[in-house]
């Protein structure tokens, strides 16, 4: 008669690592559809952004390709250096996008004070600052003072 036996455990200390493969591997998914969704709707949203519909496609494939390579070195079997660099890419990157942020957020402010200077006094402004310094006019009815 032969006897069956189930598969050993593994003990804990041989996978310290699933925790940080997890959060890899759903970063990569996260990044990568985040770059579909820009790909998918980058002409409305170069509206908003002020960028070109081209420039959109490429940050949404930016993303998409990122997240491949994020995806890749989640199966790295060495998982704390690629680790490490994913997390320093994602902050850098993080801090860049908010830099960028305010800066445009700041320079359509003074944009907008420059034109309403040059404006009659509380005249309607059809016109919204797009970054740099550039007016498009609004599609929306409200005027701002």
């Amino acid at each position: 008669m032969t006897a069956v036996t189930g598969l050993a455990p593994r003990p804990l200390a041989d996978s310290t690592d699933s925790l940080l493969r997890f959060a890899m591997r759903l970063d990569a998914a996260v990044t990568g559809l985040a770059g579909l969704m820009i790909a998918a709707a980058a002409d409305p949203l170069s509206s908003l952004t002020g960028l070109s519909s081209i420039a959109e496609y490429g940050i949404g494939a930016f993303f998409v390709l990122y997240g491949l390579v994020v995806f890749a070195l989640a199966a790295a079997p060495h998982l704390r250096r690629a680790g490490i660099g994913v997390a320093v890419t994602n902050v850098v990157f993080t801090v860049a996008a908010v830099a960028v942020v305010a800066c445009n957020t700041s320079e359509c402010a003074a944009c907008r004070r420059d034109s309403h200077r040059a404006g009659a006094g509380r005249r309607c402004q059809r016109l919204r600052c797009v970054p740099p310094h550039r007016f498009v006019p609004c599609r929306t009815s409200r005027c701002s003072e």
